[in-house]
């Protein structure tokens, strides 16, 4: 999946809308919401019946492997044309599920995810770098483990989006009055700013897996042992 940068939610994945659901999201107009099975596209109802999107539901990729390759084909074929008739742009997912937590709203329709409408995102970022500076001049953190990278402390703290909340993760900090004196500063820091939703998470120790072959290094994080968890909403 490809990535896009968003002012206001920062790095994220990138999501396909057609041009009439981006239109409404901008002039505050809320349509339903459909996503075209297969594809992912996500449309309006008008581009959904217009595209005959519905002869697609049910269909899973596993299905699909599953037919003959005339099939697969003819299927491919069917969805190529569905597709190429929808005017679309690629916009950040997050931007997508504000979009589709609205429509819901006004359409007294159930919420597509739990949302968190108070919570710090990209665009309060420097609120997140000034609870990061309280933390770091409040306790000495033990170096993180990332491959390569070992010169960052081991603290994360990680912008929210509509379909998560902000979050703060520790490493090595193992003792219960280290813990309890980190998670006092941050409710004191949150005490005087209205996005106060977040997550709070002390883990064992980082577990990184680095695996080599003759042409390549990957890494990546094993399961790790979460001592505490704190969620704020």
């Amino acid at each position: 999946m490809g990535r896009i940068q968003c002012p206001i939610h920062g790095h994220q994945g990138i999501a396909e809308i057609c041009t009439h659901l981006w239109k409404g999201f901008q002039n505050q107009t809320f349509q339903k919401t459909r996503k075209i099975p297969v594809l992912g596209t996500w449309v309006c109802e008008n581009c959904f019946t217009k595209n005959k999107a519905q002869e697609l539901e049910g269909i899973k990729l596993e299905d699909i492997f599953k037919m003959s390759k005339d099939k697969q084909d003819q299927l491919e074929k069917e969805i190529s044309l569905q597709y190429e008739h929808i005017n679309k742009k690629i916009e950040c997912i997050e931007c997508l599920n504000t979009f589709r937590l609205n429509a819901a709203k006004k359409n007294g329709e159930q919420f597509p995810f739990e949302p968190f409408e108070n919570t710090l995102m990209y665009k309060d970022n420097e609120k997140i770098e000034t609870l990061k500076k309280l933390l770091l001049s409040n306790f000495k953190f033990q170096k993180s483990k990332i491959p390569y990278f070992n010169h960052f402390d081991s603290v994360f703290l990680k912008s929210g989006g509509i379909s998560y909340p902000f979050s703060i993760t520790f490493y090595y900090v193992i003792n219960k009055e280290d813990q309890i004196k980190l998670l006092k500063l941050i409710d004191d820091f949150f005490e005087h700013i209205p996005q106060k939703q977040r997550k709070i998470s002390f883990y064992e120790s980082e577990n990184w897996i680095i695996e080599k072959t003759a042409n390549s290094t990957t890494e990546s994080k094993g399961k790790e042992k979460l001592l505490l968890e704190k969620i704020i909403k």
